[in-house]
């Protein structure tokens, strides 16, 4: 974990208490070096608004999709 910046690692630890998916840490930090910060926000937000009936695994797996499917990521010059 020593090469990401603190920045990213607090981005990635609340985004981690935001879906309760500690376990993850790592992909967490992955996530926030690829995607733009406003498109993972954006697909957290979406993850938690889903009815609680609805979840079937978890939310980070429905966050997890959504990323994969919508997420914009950071270009080559950032």
């Amino acid at each position: 974990m020593n090469d990401y910046s603190p920045e990213e690692q607090n981005l990635a630890y609340k985004f981690a208490d935001a879906l309760n998916d500690h376990k993850s840490i790592q992909w967490h930090l992955s996530l926030v070096r690829k995607y733009e910060l406003w498109s993972l926000r954006k697909e957290l937000e979406e993850a938690l608004a889903v009815p609680d009936n609805e979840v079937r695994k978890s939310r980070a797996a429905i966050y997890n999709s959504r990323v994969k499917a919508y997420g914009v990521e950071k270009s080559a010059r950032d």
